[in-house]
């Protein structure tokens, strides 16, 4: 009988294993056979007997957040809440730049932290509104010297195109469904229509009294005070923003150090603790498919040199296939942060969402935007999360075209048309419509609507003129949309993860392996700079680097950019706001 022992002693990257064998004979008499030792080093380590030290947390809060930045983020604050060795949290920003329901979601799972008794810190050299706004959720905020908080409130503009078509002999023609179906005004109007200004208003005054509550309540202030600042602001001074009550301490980062351990009662080591090693394999499944940015038919893309993600419906609608046919997987999660795009591809990403619906749980977790096509994609789902600030409804539809004609005249350029069939030119830019090409546009689009409506009403078990009565483009914030039965639960992803568990029927303590889909896509310059010699970084080399071009593209729908021939259910305008 041959027998092998071993003993493997553990310490987070470091480990010793000694292995022995030996062999017992027909006698009973064991003969040693000999053994081996090894010693291991490396990043990453089994979990230890010995368990982490206690320590406190650092997170950072910096640049630009994505959709799959917040899945990382939410991941690992919920980690810290469960972790008994993380005895607080500190949190530094550093101009954190996203929408404001992506920080409200963040600043709610940071609250999450605080919930299970571990004290949180903020930090800041010199606070953005945004920065703020997410460090309000924290037990005492310190800023340094040298710094201050930047309080500006919330502005959105829009930009309208109309007088510079006018100039150069450009002439937009547009039909829509419905009134609140305002995206064409960008084009056809020099201003907002009395229509979109009070929709617009409406919305800001929701927007602008979630924030006051927020800060008000993490600061224990009245929401009349937090405004007062505001308004004489944009920038308060440490010295003053303490006198103020809007942060705790002014200090630099090593008197940081001193006041959290006051805080604390004891000295702890800041930092991460090391990782364990991955055992995914053993763990349930959820798959988190992305809905990011306009949606367009064919395949997810970005837009090089304009920074600019395309989700195609090509390559959502084989992601929900392959997540609805995975054994693995128990649940989806349709994490979107879209203003529409394509209708079309919007319709065909829907289907594949009811299809899912019975085979396993479907739930929609909205970010900032989940509006018009993003809507129509989410409808489809057993259940919505959105944050109150979040940006949804806007259910209804457009379509057009520019008649450059009159450009072309300008620019000395003139056309021979030859065509079969009486409107084979009905797109081409260098004629308008006729009244009676217009109104076929029309009928067209009221049959989409209706195509649209009905799977909402399908999705939400609403009749369909009750969906109707809140859609004809209505734009609604997350809270808003609540009140009008368009979202069921005020949430972010963490919230969504809980419920998919529920339905999973396991614990919400239990860990599960989360598969992100769609793979990133890659665009032309991406497969380009793999060429041998081509080392520039896509993000280097954006345009939207510059202010002034970051702003105008903004304002110019990525979807109508990407297929000026579809009809688009996409938000009426892209609000340059912060």
């Amino acid at each position: 009988l041959r027998a092998m022992v071993g003993l493997e002693l553990s310490f987070g990257s470091i480990g010793v294993t000694a292995i022995g064998t030996g062999l017992r004979d027909d006698t009973g008499t064991n003969h040693p056979l000999g053994g081996q030792l090894v010693v291991r080093s490396s990043l990453v380590g089994p979990p230890s007997i010995m368990g982490h030290r206690d320590h406190i947390e650092r997170v950072e809060l910096s640049g630009t957040i994505g959709l799959r930045e917040v899945t990382s983020l939410v991941a690992r604050l919920r980690g810290i809440a469960r972790d008994p060795s993380a005895k607080a949290l500190v949190v530094t920003f550093d101009g954190v730049s996203a929408g404001w329901a992506t920080l409200e979601e963040l600043r709610n799972e940071i609250i999450a932290v605080k919930k299970t008794g571990r004290k949180v810190f903020a930090y800041m050299v010199s606070g953005t509104g945004k920065d703020y706004f997410v460090a309000t959720a924290a037990d005492k905020i310190y800023v340094d010297p040298a710094g201050g908080v930047r309080l500006v409130g919330m502005a959105g503009t829009t930009m309208y195109f109309r007088g510079l078509f006018d100039h150069v002999g450009v002439v937009p023609q547009f039909e829509k469904i419905a009134e609140y179906k305002t995206a064409p005004e960008q084009f056809t109007n020099t201003g907002p229509s009395d229509t979109a200004a009070k929709m617009q208003n409406e919305m800001f005054d929701s927007l602008w009294d979630s924030w006051l509550t927020h800060v008000a309540e993490g600061r224990k202030l009245s929401k009349a005070d937090v405004q007062a600042l505001v308004d004489a602001g944009p920038y308060v001074a440490g010295d003053l923003a303490k006198d103020k009550k809007l942060v705790d301490e002014v200090a630099a980062p090593d008197k940081v150090a001193q006041l959290v351990a006051t805080e604390m009662g004891v000295i702890l080591p800041v930092g991460v603790p090391p990782t364990e090693r991955p055992d995914r394999w053993k763990r349930p499944a959820i798959a988190v498919i992305y809905v990011d940015g306009d949606i367009t038919d064919g395949a997810s893309r970005s837009i090089p040199f304009l920074g600019q993600s395309l989700a195609g419906s090509e390559t959502l609608v084989n992601a929900i296939t392959a997540a609805r046919n995975d054994p693995r997987i128990g649940a989806i999660i349709l994490r979107i942060d879209s203003p529409g795009g394509s209708a079309l591809a919007s319709e065909l990403i829907s289907r594949e969402v009811f299809a899912t619906r019975g085979v396993k749980p479907i739930l929609c977790s909205m970010s900032d935007l989940a509006a018009s096509g993003g809507y129509f994609v989410a409808a489809g789902c057993e259940l919505i999360f959105a944050e109150p600030m979040t940006i949804t409804g806007s259910i209804g539809i457009f379509y057009g075209k520019f008649d450059l004609g009159g450009l072309a005249r300008k620019l000395g350029i003139t056309t021979d048309t030859y065509k079969r069939g009486k409107r084979a030119d009905v797109e081409s830019l260098f004629r308008p419509y006729t009244d009676e090409e217009r109104a076929v546009l029309l009928d067209k689009l009221r049959y989409m609507y209706s195509r649209f409506i009905g799977a909402v009403a399908e999705g939400r078990s609403m009749k369909k003129d009750e969906v109707d009565a809140v859609g004809r483009g209505h734009v609604w914030t997350g809270t808003q949309a609540r009140g009008v039965k368009l979202v069921d639960k005020f949430g972010g992803l963490g919230d969504a993860l809980d419920e998919a568990k529920r339905r999973m029927k396991i614990s919400l303590d239990t860990k599960v392996q989360l598969v992100e889909l769609p793979n990133v896509p890659t665009s032309l310059l991406g497969k380009l700079l793999g060429i041998p010699g081509i080392h520039a970084s896509e993000q280097a080399m954006s345009l939207t680097d510059l202010p002034v071009i970051k702003d105008f593209l903004r304002g110019v729908p990525a979807s109508l950019l990407a297929q000026p021939d579809a009809a688009q259910a996409r938000l009426p305008v892209d609000l340059i706001w912060e």
